[in-house]
Parts: C-alpha cells; structure tokens; sequence
C-alpha cells in the first residue's frame, strides 16, 4: 500500500509543517500574552500582520500537501509556486474582512467599542470585577482567564443592552481604572512630586539666584551680551572680519530692531561700539529674559529677584510643573489651581491628587458620552472608536483564523504519519476535522462555564447563533497552546 511517506520530498513537507507550527504556537500564545494586558495600538498592529502572514503560510501548507499527494511529489517549486499564489489572497482576505468590518461600523456601534474598551482595560487593571466570573489574581493571567479576555469585547459587543448597563457604572469605574493605573498617593508623592519638587529647587538654588544676582553688576550684564552677539554670530557662520557688506547691513539691521543703535559704519567685532550702543534702562530685564528661557527650556518672562514662594507661584514655573507631571504622570490632572511645591503628604493626597485622578476621570468618561455623532468620519471621536472597533475584532479573528490553520495542518501532519492512504485517509482526516471543530466544545473549562460568560453567550446568541458558537470554540480551544509554549520556551528558544 503507497503512503504519504513513500512519496518524494514526504519528510521536507514534514519539517516546514513542524517549523510553521512552532511560529504559530508561538504567536497563539504571545496573542493571549497581549489579551492578558491592556493593548495599545501597535501591539495590535504587530499581532494583526503576523498573524495575516502565518495564516497565509499555514493555508498554503495545506494546499502544498494536497496538491503533492496527487501529483505525488512534495517539490519546493511547487511550494514556493503556492505560496505566491495562496499567501497573498489570505493576508489581503483576512485584512479586507476586518476593515469591511471596521468600516461599516455605525457611530453608535464605535462608540459602544470605545466603552468595551475603557471596561475591559479597567477589569485587567482589577478596577472593576465582573460578577459571576471568578478571577483571582492567580487566574487573571491563567490560558482561561487571557482567552476570555482577548474575546470579551467582541462577546458583550455582540450581546444587546451591556452597554447601556456599563454606562450607569462608568463613572466609578474609570475612577477605579485611573487610580490603579496612576498608583496610590503615596507611591505617586514619593517617586514623582518629591523629586520633581526638589529638582525646581535645585534650579532656582544654582539658576535661577546666581543669573538674578548678576544683575547687580551691569558690567557682567553687558558682556553677556556682548557673549550672547558672538554666540549668534557665530551660529550663522558670519566671520565678524570677512563678513560682505550685505550681510554687515543686515546684523545691523537686526541689532536696530533690538533697539542696540549701533551706526551703520560700525564694525562687527566693534566690542566698545556695541557696549556704548547697549540701552541703559531696559537691557537687564531683556538679558535676564534670555536667561531665564534658558533655564526654563521655552520662552519665559520670569522677573528677576524673586523669593522662593513667589517664584514657584510664577506662571511659568507653574507651567513647567504641568509640564513635568504631564511627562510623568499624564492621567493626573492639576487643574488650573497654583501647584504647591511645598505640600505635605496629607496636603498632596487631598488636594493634588484626589481632585487630579478624579478630573482626569470626569474628563474622559465625558469624552466617552458624547453624542454618537463624534464618532461619525470626520467627527473627534472618530479615530477613537476606529481603534476601539480593532480592538474587538483582531484578537478574536487571529486567533480563529491561527487555531483553524494550526489544527488543520497538525491533521495532515499527522494522517502523514500514518500508514494509511486513499479513501481510508480521506475518512480520517474527515473524522478528525469533525473533532477539532466538537471535541472543544466538551473540554472543562473554567472561565465559560461561569455565570457571566453563559449570560453574554446567552446574549449574543440572540444576533446570531454561529458568532456564540465560533467565540465559544475559541475560548475553548485557544488555553492548550499557552501552558505548551511556556514548558517549551527555554529548550527551544522561542520568543
């Protein structure tokens, strides 16, 4: 009896289907890796491409084995002929059905994602729970408990009325979320009010005193601005003893309009013409001003001579604090209110930190609540909900689409193995095809066998019985590949 394995080139189609099964064990996992987190946009980028791009080796695998038992020859050309032909068609297929998805999307279905989004960030940052689903901190990152995550928001997008019921709990929800995602007062106090205070203090010890006190002597401020002449000079290449006529003109020009009235006949490096011309009452302001933008990093009009309390209170000081705790701590909101670089702890936590988590909050659940018509194309929340409406869909559809393949190529892998041929190999490769598509649904499984999980299955079903039936295979199917991947990764390497 001829089998697979008397055919040429039998154990070179073995090996790319064990090399191409790796790449998507390794890509099934890092996909519940990133569900098990709060996924930014690259991250979804990343997963959506690679994923195309497996998919569409895996399909052609497929292709490459079925073709080779007929002709009897597993040839790399005629692989490599497969490839280009089959690859593209299920990386453009695959990115064509979730843009058609993406895009057909109404205003309100992208806002109802942007609130799945904020929901499902807040419950892995354990701000809010979700009843009837039991989630300990040992399980968050169980295979479980990252599959329903990468699945939830497509299972209560799909189910009427979650949104209206998350809508009456956002407010406390996002509180939650924010305060979570900041870190505790004392945490955000120490590591970054404390040092970010010490070093304006700093600043204004060795800048900020010894540039106000050289104000004092007129004569350092005059060579100042005699150095601060030569700095410009020389930042536009202009030697002061070579210069053209032209360009000696417009420095002229230039120095008139800063009211330093030099004559036209005066020569660049001209050091006593240029202090003569130097304006006797406003020239100290005007070189602190420079100084103090120094200092600062952006345009100031910080006065010299102040104390440590007024100058904290300054304008532009003020901004440099939003500045610095904007960098550090960007979802804690100061408000338009002095910020006290003097604050205790107790004055911190209740007048800093409190009323900035729970602004920042109030902010963005408003921007969440607009009218649908922000979410329509052109509308300012309209990127927001194209992004959240990705965020539904690639998770779930990488890891449909890697399961399918991966399975499908591990059956013809295996029927392979097998001295079986003909119409004998046919039915069990139709057997086994039935089994990955119903074993799944029998396995024991924590997470949709909850209440919360029956309940959104329940409710999506209403919309379409075949949606609950894919989402529950791939919540069933997808946990088995995480805990392989993990015993596997040190001996193989795999990243």
């Amino acid at each position: 009896m001829s089998t697979n394995r008397t055919i040429p080139g039998y154990w070179r189609t073995t090996a790319f289907t064990v090399v191409y099964l790796l790449f998507e064990l390794v890509f099934n996992a890092r996909l519940l890796d990133i569900a098990g987190t709060v996924p930014n946009q690259d991250d979804l980028h990343d997963i959506e491409v690679f994923g195309r791009s497996l998919s569409g080796i895996g399909a052609s695998l497929i292709l490459w084995r079925t073709l080779g038992e007929r002709r009897k020859s597993f040839s790399v050309p005629l692989l490599l002929l497969v490839i280009l032909l089959v690859a593209p068609g299920v990386y453009w297929g695959q990115k064509f059905l979730v843009d058609y998805l993406v895009n057909r999307a109404t205003a309100q279905e992208r806002k109802n994602a942007s609130y799945l989004a904020a929901v499902s960030a807040a419950t892995l940052r354990h701000a809010a729970e979700l009843k009837g689903l039991n989630l300990s901190d040992a399980n968050y990152g169980s295979p479980e408990g990252k599959a329903f995550f990468a699945l939830f928001p497509a299972l209560a997008f799909s189910s009427p009325g979650v949104i209206e019921k998350l809508d009456s709990q956002m407010d406390t929800l996002m509180l939650r979320a924010l305060r979570k995602e900041v870190g505790p007062p004392e945490y955000v106090y120490n590591t970054y009010y404390v040092p970010m205070t010490n070093e304006i203090r700093v600043l204004y010890n060795s800048e900020y005193l010894p540039s106000t006190r050289m104000l004092g002597d007129p004569s350092k401020l005059r060579e100042r601005a005699w150095t601060d002449f030569q700095y410009q000079l020389a930042r536009q290449h202009i030697n002061p003893k070579t210069a053209s006529r032209f360009v000696h003109d417009q420095v002229v020009r230039q120095l008139n309009q800063r009211n330093i009235r030099v004559p036209d006949d005066w020569a660049l490096d001209d050091k006593e013409g240029f202090m003569n011309a130097l304006p006797r009452g406003s020239s100290a302001q005007e070189v602190f001003s420079k100084e103090a933008s120094r200092i600062l990093g952006f345009p100031s009009s910080l006065p010299p001579g102040l104390s440590w309390e007024r100058f904290a209170r300054h304008l532009d000081i003020q901004r440099l604090i939003r500045m610095k705790i904007k960098s550090k701590v960007p979802d804690l909101d100061v408000g338009r209110e002095p910020v006290d670089l003097d604050a205790s702890f107790a004055a911190f936590s209740t007048k800093i930190y409190s009323p900035g988590v729970t602004r920042a909050a109030h902010e963005k659940v408003q921007a969440l609540r607009r009218d649908s018509k922000t979410y329509e194309i052109q509308g300012s929340n309209y990127e927001l909900g194209r992004s959240a409406m990705h965020a539904v869909l690639v998770p779930p559809l990488a890891l449909l689409f890697s399961l399918f393949f991966g399975l499908a190529n591990i059956i013809g892998l295996v029927i392979g193995l097998l001295p079986i041929a003909g119409r004998l190999a046919l039915a069990v490769r139709c057997a086994a095809f039935v089994a990955i598509l119903t074993v799944p649904f029998m396995l024991v499984n924590p997470i949709t066998q909850s209440t919360v999980y029956r309940h959104l299955e329940e409710r999506v079903a209403i919309g379409g019985r075949p949606v609950a039936w894919a989402l529950r295979w791939v919540a069933q199917t997808a946990p088995p590949s995480l805990p392989i991947y993990v015993r596997h990764r040190p001996s193989l390497k795999l990243e």
